[in-house]
């Protein structure tokens, strides 16, 4: 009987600390002024000179606390690696609460393009930062855009991420990108005239092991019906002042069809005498991520 009552009273003060606490948080969420300050923010980060970001119209919201950007224009000045400008048809950031641990804020972003949309959960804790991209398809005319290839790639990509960056420098985390119907278009690449190319499957997956250096532990293009199919793995040594120079070093292999062959004579004979097994060559990828450098082994 006095373990009953006590398991009661027990019961009864859980109730009521969880009653406090969420009348505490509630208190919080309804009278902190997190909408000032995100509008503050924005104001502060839209109005950079240094990075001149444009954009049509932009609303702010109370409950839950947010603010919405239409048709936002970030210039090719606001990056350090040159890329060209990227347009975002919208751009939603909400507030998603407090975090407790590590202490922080905890931001959602939500970005679209013509043939694309992102989402990522943030969470801001002091000199650290903490990105999860799930749900994100990235269509290729926006890498094409950011990497200033013009046209080179067709396609959508799904996106994975865990990220954590520290002083605005990736530290750790592991990442993937897929995609089932990549196409390559017509272009001259390191002096030969490539054909387009149905490329169909790629897939690259990876784990940022520290501020220097990523690991890759597949990275594969093309599948059976694929006119080539390259197979790698390895590691990247970053440069975080300019992520385009930053240095490869993967190896595996390489496998090109008859009729791709017979498109590329020169490079029929440049194969001539190198060793294959199951038709597949060796290959090294190295060189700067700009410009890579294969080598057939």
């Amino acid at each position: 009987m006095g373990n009953k009552i006590k398991n009661i009273f027990i019961n009864k003060k859980m109730k009521l600390v969880l009653i406090s606490l969420f009348f505490l948080l509630s208190g919080i969420l309804i009278n902190f002024p997190f909408s000032e300050i995100i509008s503050l923010y924005t104001s502060k980060v839209l109005d950079n000179p240094s990075c001149p970001i444009s954009y049509n119209k932009h609303n702010i919201y109370y409950f839950p606390p947010g603010i919405s950007i239409k048709e936002l224009l970030i210039p090719a000045i606001c990056s350090q690696n040159n890329f060209s400008n990227l347009k975002l048809k919208q751009l939603n950031i909400k507030f998603n609460g407090p975090s407790f641990f590590p202490p922080g804020v905890r931001l959602g972003l939500y970005g679209k393009t013509n043939k694309s949309h992102f989402k990522i959960d943030s969470l801001f804790s002091f000199s650290s930062l903490k990105l999860r991209i799930n749900n994100s398809s990235i269509n290729a005319l926006l890498i094409n855009n950011l990497t200033g290839q013009n046209e080179l790639l067709d396609g959508l990509f799904n996106i994975k991420a865990l990220i954590s960056l520290k002083n605005n420098k990736l530290s750790n985390g592991n990442f993937s990108a897929t995609s089932k119907n990549l196409k390559v278009n017509s272009k001259m690449i390191m002096g030969f005239q490539i054909p387009m190319m149905k490329i169909n499957t790629f897939k690259a997956i990876g784990k940022v092991v520290n501020s220097k250096l990523i690991k890759i532990s597949n990275f594969t293009i093309g599948d059976s019906l694929s006119p080539v199919i390259i197979r790698l793995k390895g590691k990247i040594n970053l440069n975080q002042n300019n992520i385009m120079s930053s240095i490869l070093d993967l190896k595996g292999e390489i496998k090109f069809s008859e009729n791709f062959l017979n498109q590329m004579a020169i490079l029929k004979l440049m194969l001539n005498g190198k060793k294959k097994s199951n038709g597949f060559y060796s290959i090294l990828l190295s060189g700067r991520i700009s410009a890579p450098t294969p080598k057939i082994l």
